[in-house]
């Protein structure tokens, strides 16, 4: 038997992947962190549409970055219709992302008391017209850890509920 060395060269080129963050601030303002402008309307529509008072105001921090305004105090959690309308966002939030195709990745808690939302864009995970169970799962997943999140407040360690692996498709 006989092997020859071939010069390897790669199958197929792709850009990294497109990784933004969207970091819950303060006591009442999100923050999309390199998030392509494609984004930044739909993520208002969901935030507007999920908050029960008057609109959101905004922020344009620079090209890849913005902020959100929120009404009151969500992420203080100091009512159950508090954490009830912090959970509507977030979860409208999560659905918007996802549909615009940049997925539930994981969280960092990088300050000590406000958390870090990571999504990935993959075009390999199922759109809308894909695996049911696969997506019924990224959001059983995401609704645990807003839950989980909103109980335990600012200033704790999270769970960081990682994306589901390809074994979900």
């Amino acid at each position: 038997m006989f092997f020859r060395k071939t010069p390897s060269t790669p199958t197929h080129t792709t850009a990294p992947p497109s990784i933004v963050c969207l970091s819950l601030s303060s006591r009442d303002s999100l923050q999309l962190i390199k998030g392509p402008r494609h984004l930044w309307r739909p993520l208002l529509d969901a935030v507007n549409s999920a908050n029960s008072g008057p609109d959101v105001t905004i922020k344009d921090l620079d090209h890849q970055n913005l902020e959100i305004k929120l009404n009151g105090w969500p992420w203080e959690n100091a009512s159950l219709s508090e954490g009830v309308e912090a959970r509507k966002i977030l979860l409208a939030v999560f659905k918007t992302f996802d549909k615009m195709g940049y997925h539930f990745y994981g969280t960092a808690n990088l300050k000590g008391k406000a958390d870090s939302l990571f999504f990935i864009y993959d075009e390999s995970f199922p759109g809308p017209g894909g695996s049911k169970h696969a997506r019924l799962w990224c959001y059983v997943l995401a609704y645990a850890y807003v839950g989980t999140l909103l109980q335990r407040g600012p200033g704790l360690d999270t769970m960081g509920v990682p994306y589901p692996s390809s074994s979900y498709k």
